[in-house]
């Protein structure tokens, strides 16, 4: 079971970062990835979830994978943090059924739906390389 203490550090981090992306001006991203501020939160979570990932590894939680998958009824997809055993959503918005800007469940069970299997891999767009564009974003913000 999670500890609450990282579960609270876990949700103040997300929501230092989603703040941080809404008080970004788009015109401050390079052009190449400014999609990423301008879209935020629809249509952006895998972008975000390689951002994010960096901030929660910077800030101790070195274990933060990106996790994503598609939703078989309508083929929607989704990508989120999970570190510990606990889901890091700030995308989540983006569908009319999360009313929350930012989602740190114990729960699972919403995530769950876009697969039984979710792809993962280190939530760090620094495993595509130093000059990945995603650190164009992540400078900005």
């Amino acid at each position: 079971m999670p500890q609450l203490q990282q579960i609270a550090d876990l949700r103040t981090l997300a929501t230092r970062f989603r703040a941080a992306i809404c008080a970004t001006d788009p015109a401050e991203v390079d052009p190449e990835v400014r999609f990423i501020v301008a879209s935020f939160p629809k249509g952006v979570c895998g972008a975000i979830c390689f951002l994010l990932g960096h901030y929660l590894r910077q800030n101790g939680f070195s274990g933060a994978e990106y996790v994503n998958g598609i939703r078989r009824p309508d083929g929607e997809s989704h990508a989120w943090i999970e570190t510990e055993g606990i889901i890091v959503d700030i995308t989540g918005d983006q569908f009319a059924e999360v009313a929350d800007e930012v989602v740190v469940p114990v729960d699972a069970t919403w995530h769950r739906q876009f697969s039984d299997r979710p792809g993962r891999r280190p939530a760090d767009f620094l495993i595509y390389g130093e000059d990945s564009p995603h650190g164009l974003a992540y400078g900005p913000i």
